[in-house]
């Protein structure tokens, strides 16, 4: 009887101690997972793949810098086009990040700031994507949250309802690049989808899609593109404080002309009249531009680079 007893204390004893394990492992990586990992820091680099038709190239950001605006410490954002060796780099905006684990960002034209990231955001959030559909404001729902293992340490995951395919992780910021969370709803002809982070010289993320950090195909530029390309003259190029666009296709009547920059934010939008616009472009920040020539039965394109 005392032996049976016996046995079945340690019996006891060791589901205790296994209860016991387990409750301490779960709090250990609920603290782990609770170590908020910032977005900004200047010892890191950023790489995007960018669609442009049929074209596959990669942009590297990184963040040098600061500035205080309002009281506020902004950091400088830089941006370096399709260029392996990570030479010429362009200032692209001012971010900034409170401690409520929120990044902002600075738009110098208008002189406000606008909210980039939210990583308290919960499952049933909503989330502006700073764009419109049929004049509404479009918010994005949270779907799921999740954590993910990221250098041996638990980051949060934020993922979107299934239409905007998108998520962003904690400290490395969104699946479509660093800089333009749901930019890829609002384009056709362009698309962004994060590559790499490198911190410290050490890549800690890698999109399990791809085995590189730099990829470069612009050979796949279909004839359409070439032709499209001849029917308009865009000088000087690069262009600094005014650049002319001439239409050379009078067999369309255009109407429209839109410059998108790398960002797909809209910086130019305005109907035509005529063949030819001479547009003042010293507001503008450095950087490759795409210019879209609208009829209503033809779009031309042409890349368009911008110097400060």
């Amino acid at each position: 009887m005392i032996y049976t007893i016996v046995i079945n204390y340690y019996k006891m004893k060791k589901q205790i101690l296994i209860i016991v394990s387990i409750y301490i492992l779960s709090s250990v990586v609920s603290l782990k997972s609770q170590n908020y990992h910032p977005f900004i820091g200047q010892n890191k680099i950023w790489s995007e793949l960018e669609y442009i038709w049929t074209s596959t190239l990669t942009s590297n950001y990184k963040i040098e810098g600061d500035t205080v605006i309002n009281n506020n410490t902004y950091y400088k954002v830089y941006s370096c086009f399709n260029d392996s060796l990570l030479q010429n780099w362009n200032f692209l905006m001012l971010v900034r990040e409170d401690s409520d684990e929120k990044v902002y960002r600075y738009d110098s034209f208008n002189q406000e700031e606008f909210l980039l990231y939210d990583f308290t955001l919960e499952i049933g959030d909503l989330f502006y994507t700073g764009g419109e559909i049929g004049g509404n404001p479009l918010y994005a729902p949270v779907e799921n949250i999740d954590s993910i293992l990221i250098d041996g340490e638990f980051r949060k995951r934020i993922i979107f309802e299934d239409w905007f395919d998108e998520f962003w992780i904690e400290g490395i910021g969104s699946s479509t690049g660093p800089f333009k969370p749901f930019e890829n709803i609002f384009t056709s002809d362009l698309g962004w989808e994060l590559l790499c982070l490198e911190e410290n010289s050490y890549i800690i993320y890698q999109n399990p899609d791809y085995s590189e950090c730099f990829i470069n195909i612009i050979d796949n530029v279909n004839e359409k593109i070439s032709q499209d390309s001849n029917l308009i003259k865009i000088y000087p190029q690069p262009a600094k404080e005014f650049v002319n666009i001439k239409i050379l296709d009078h067999a369309e009547t255009y109407n429209e002309i839109e410059l998108i920059n790398i960002t797909s934010q809209n910086k130019y939008c305005s109907r035509l009249n005529g063949n030819q616009i001479a547009l003042n472009i010293k507001s503008y920040s450095a950087g490759l531009y795409i210019v879209l020539i609208k009829s209503k039965n033809k779009t031309l394109h042409e890349k368009l680079m911008i110097e400060n």
